[in-house]
Order: C-alpha cells, then sequence, then structure tokens
C-alpha cells in the first residue's frame, strides 16, 4: 500500500478582461450569449484548447505569470498563475498550498444561467483557468496524505481482473454485437474521458473505474476485429485528473495512455470512440463541438430539463446532433459499474 497526495478543490484567481469597456445589464449579457450560441459558432475549438495547453505547460515551467483565455465574446481575459501561494484553513495546524494550474470548464447552462453570480470579468468565460489546492503541515511544510492507493502489481491484477470478468459477461457480448452490427464504421482510437482512478482503495470507486477502463481495452478489441488490423493499431487514451501514478503505469501496462487535461480532447476526431462515465465537466458539449466522433458511449439522452443540474449536461445543440446524427442503442450495464449510457453510432 502506499500513499498519494490528492487535491481539495481547485481556485480561480482574480481575472481581468484586456477590455476596459463596462459590461452591459447582466440580462443583456445572457441575450448576447445566447444569441452566439445560436448561431451554432462552436464555443470549444482545437485551436484554443491548444492555446491553453500551452500556457499551462509554460506556467508550470515558470515561463509565463498569466494566462489568457477568450470568452465566447472573443475577449481575451488574463488568469494570474497562483503557483506557490499560501491561504490559512480552519483545519489545526494545516495550511492551503496552490500547485498547477488547470482548466475549468463552463456548461452552456452554468455561463447563462450563472451570469450574475460570477466575477463581471467572467461573464463570458465558458473557460477559466483555476489551480489545484493541497493542505499541508503549517510547520513542516509536508503535504497532506489522504488518498491511499494500491501498489502498481495490485493496481494491475484488478484491472486483468476486471477485463476478464466483463469480457465473460453477457452484456460485454451485447455491446460487441452492437458494434460488429456496423462494420461500415473506420474507427482509429479510443479515448476514455473522466473515469476515475481505479488505483485508490476504496472499494467502490476502484471496481467501477477499473471496469470502466477495462471496456476501453473491449472497444480496442472490438474495433481492431471490425478492421482486420492489430492490436497496436488502434491507440487507447484516457483522462482524469484523479488519475495518479500508479494509475499511470499500471494503465499503460495494459495497453492505455493517461493523458492530461487537455490532451484527451486534442486527441478526439471523427473517426474515434469516445467513452464518458458520469463526468463532473460537460464533456458532451465539448466533444460535439469538436468532433462528430464515430462512435460515443455515455449518458443516455433525457429530457433537457431532466438533465439541468447534470456536471454534464445535454444543450439543444448536443441533443440536436445526437438525434440527427446518431443512431442509439441501449447500452447494457453489469452490476451499476457503468450508470444509465446509451451507445451513440454515427450514421453514414
Amino acid at each position: 500500500m502506499e500513499l498519494a497526495v490528492t487535491h481539495l478543490r481547485t481556485l480561480v484567481g482574480l481575472a481581468t478582461r484586456t477590455d476596459p469597456s463596462p459590461l452591459p445589464p447582466v440580462q443583456d449579457i445572457i441575450s448576447h450569449i445566447q444569441s452566439l450560441y445560436d448561431s451554432g459558432r462552436p464555443f470549444h475549438t482545437k485551436d484554443l484548447l491548444q492555446c491553453i495547453k500551452v500556457q499551462l505547460r509554460d506556467a508550470r515551467d515558470g515561463i509565463i505569470q498569466t494566462i489568457r483565455v477568450p470568452g465566447v465574446d472573443e475577449v481575451i481575459v488574463e488568469f494570474p498563475v497562483m503557483t506557490g501561494q499560501v491561504f490559512p484553513t480552519p483545519e489545526q495546524g494545516m495550511e492551503l498550498i496552490v500547485r498547477n494550474p488547470c482548466i475549468e470548464y463552463l456548461s452552456v447552462q452554468e455561463l447563462l444561467q450563472d451570469c450574475d453570480l460570477r466575477d463581471e470579468n467572467l461573464a463570458y468565460n465558458h473557460i477559466q483557468i483555476g489551480h489545484y489546492r493541497f493542505l499541508r503541515n503549517i510547520h513542516t511544510k509536508v503535504l497532506y496524505s489522504d488518498l491511499s492507493v494500491a501498489s502498481v502489481p495490485d493496481a494491475s491484477e484488478l484491472l486483468r481482473r476486471s477485463s476478464r470478468i466483463w469480457e465473460n459477461t453477457t452484456q460485454c457480448q451485447a455491446l460487441r454485437a452492437i458494434l460488429m452490427s456496423r462494420k461500415d464504421i473506420s474507427i482509429s482510437r479510443i479515448v476514455g474521458l473522466a473515469l476515475g482512478s481505479f488505483a485508490t482503495v476504496y472499494p467502490s470507486l476502484q471496481d467501477r473505474s477499473a471496469f470502466q477502463h477495462a471496456l476501453l481495452l473491449t472497444l480496442r478489441d472490438i474495433s481492431c476485429n471490425m478492421q482486420n488490423i492489430a492490436q497496436q493499431s488502434i491507440p487507447c487514451f484516457a483522462q482524469d485528473p484523479m488519475c495518479n501514478i500508479v494509475d499511470i503505469t499500471a494503465a499503460e501496462d495494459a495497453g492505455i495512455k493517461i493523458l492530461e487535461d487537455p490532451d484527451g480532447f486534442l486527441e478526439i476526431d471523427d473517426s474515434t470512440v469516445v467513452f464518458s462515465c458520469a463526468p463532473d465537466i460537460p464533456v458532451r458539449q465539448i466533444v460535439l463541438d469538436l468532433a462528430r466522433p464515430a462512435v460515443l458511449i455515455w449518458d443516455k439522452l433525457r429530457n433537457e430539463d431532466d438533465d439541468d443540474h447534470s456536471a454534464d449536461p445535454a444543450s439543444p445543440r448536443v441533443m440536436t446532433c445526437l438525434r440527427n446524427i446518431y443512431e442509439e442503442f441501449e447500452f447494457p450495464d453489469y452490476d451499476e459499474h457503468f450508470g444509465d449510457l446509451a451507445v451513440y453510432i454515427r450514421r453514414n
């Protein structure tokens, strides 16, 4: 057994709009955002994510002290790099240390509904820059470790065992039948988003994540069989900030490369299989702004009002795309490891 530190939550610092002009009233801002959305212009693009990725790297390396992100109105907002700053905490003998910057994603619903609650400088920002914060001892400066993780051999064995169990279920065979019925689709890679950490020792989280990563391997196997190509021809990627070094090592041994945000999104194109399970960011809105992937396996489409309080809500644009471009199939859940998902296969 090993110990790993985990961040408590993210912190978004004071941001500054580079346009000094006064902002209009809140209702006018909401109307403006709505009109931009209704125009069909994607709010997320690979150019935008790539630009932020480079800035995050430069900020971590100490090269820049400000990260510049455009809002949906195309006005640049500057976020200060706060790495190294220290804040008090009610925890006795502890303090909060700010570490690496990271991306905070807002759904279009959050952008519209919470406009009056945000700093006015962030009124148009669907992408913001936050920072991970960690507890540490106020005297020794040692980071507090409250998350035990399995060793690499244990995590690897869990993933192998979960794969064996999953592969022998009727649900897995049903999924294979669904996908094999559409051998006309071309698949070049598999991307998993928000699948959690299977190296944690908390059983419910551990098993769920292990089965979800095992599904990535199943999807790769199916895709290779459909196209009669070798296993190594189709790469498998996963992105989740909760993954630690044990996850990364064990997953890589199994053929899954763990990526940092936003690299998982940048891998997605029209020949990708995307799998996401109960994410806490608006995955569906981001993915369908970036591409029309060949296969999507994620939360089943519901009525928009029922989805409103989800961290990954459908939007009018998402609903229209899924209904018009994709064919929906029931996802065969197993032992509640996946939840109420659906398989969406793009129509030719």
